[in-house]
């Protein structure tokens, strides 16, 4: 069977897949969106039908960034539904390296797509914290600045690598830069779940208390950084282990690639992101996700409720599977996944 035909009909499978999990949602939006995706398959099977032909071909045929970003599945948004078929094509094994360079020029372009809506959720939580927010012209203004500096250190490339490796792409964070207390960020998610027209769920309430995890821990704030604390935070891959594996693993990261400042998103971090990803929505359910901020493990405890001896626990933020703010937990002393690192 050629690439060609292998390709295409993965593809396929993938998306009917996909469909039928998505197509049980209830919103408007979705409905809309869902006949959206069938347009955006039936727009794609031509540039992966020509690509297809090339390679099968000659595997190291040219292809144009078009074709690329369909066999690929490149996508600009964190949300988008396209985005989450056929990751795992061979296409990466028959073809990594020699699309490398094209994939290095069109990633970071996946990066500043997503400008806007990184800043409209910047903004509506600046708003919901009583700050005053900087214009989007100022804003895109300083993205510009770390786009060099992400450029020229590394970043980017380290994004590529990790594409061609797992097929990961980066979601862009955008977080007001303050010193906001644990009683704040906790209030903005609880305004985030109003917004949604439901309750923010908090599983472990005594490991919320603003006394139980250090406030920088929380906010993420950092003295070198402007009015807008900018980010890189993998969008579906997370690393697998216990917490403290997690924590040697994060040191000996910033010891080697301390060029990608790497680290553990901030809770503020999260619950900022949620309003970024309603505002790219347009009225869809929000995909589920979480975020182990593991590096709060050592210092987090949680009495159990049926009285049992407290333990360390890894505090957890997210989105869960109907679409529900959270602020939860997993104990730290069980082997875990989805410890995602921020870089950037």
């Amino acid at each position: 069977m050629s690439h060609s035909t292998t390709i295409e009909k993965r593809f396929y499978h993938d998306a009917s897949v996909n469909w039928g999990r998505y197509s049980r949602e209830e919103t408007d939006g979705d409905r809309e969106y869902l006949s959206g995706l069938l347009d955006i398959q039936r727009d794609n099977r031509k540039l992966i039908s020509s690509a297809g032909r090339k390679i099968a071909r000659r595997a190291a045929a040219n292809l144009n960034n078009e074709e690329i970003c369909a066999m690929y599945a490149i996508t600009t948004s964190p949300i988008d539904i396209y985005g989450e078929l056929g990751r795992d094509f061979s296409i990466r094994d028959i073809r990594g390296e020699r699309d490398r360079d094209q994939l290095a020029d069109i990633i970071p372009d996946t990066v500043r797509e997503q400008l806007r809506g990184a800043y409209d959720g910047y903004r509506t939580a600046s708003k919901q914290l009583g700050i005053k927010a900087i214009s989007a012209a100022d804003s895109e203004a300083s993205f510009d600045i770390k786009d060099v500096e992400w450029k020229h250190g590394g970043v980017y490339n380290h994004i590529v690598n990790q594409f061609l490796q797992d097929g990961v792409l980066y979601e862009l964070l955008a977080t007001p830069n303050i010193k906001a207390t644990p009683a704040e960020i906790v209030d903005l998610a609880r305004k985030f779940g109003k917004v949604l027209g439901s309750k923010l769920v908090i599983d472990g309430r005594d490991i919320y208390r603003p006394f139980d995890i250090h406030e920088q821990l929380w906010s993420g704030y950092d003295d070198r950084a402007g009015d807008i604390r900018w980010g890189l935070i993998p969008q579906s891959h997370g690393r697998y282990g216990y917490e403290r594996g997690l924590n040697q693993w994060l040191e000996r990261m910033k010891s080697k690639q301390a060029e990608l400042n790497p680290r553990v998103p901030s809770m503020m971090d999260s619950v900022v992101g949620w309003y970024a990803l309603r505002a790219q929505a347009e009225g869809r359910t929000l995909p589920s996700g979480q975020i182990q901020h593991f590096d709060h493990g050592t210092t987090s405890t949680y009495t159990p409720w049926n009285g049992a001896k407290r333990r360390n626990v890894v505090p957890s933020s997210g989105i869960d599977t109907g679409g529900r703010p959270f602020l939860g937990f997993v104990y730290a002393n069980q082997r875990n996944h989805n410890a995602k690192v921020a870089i950037g």
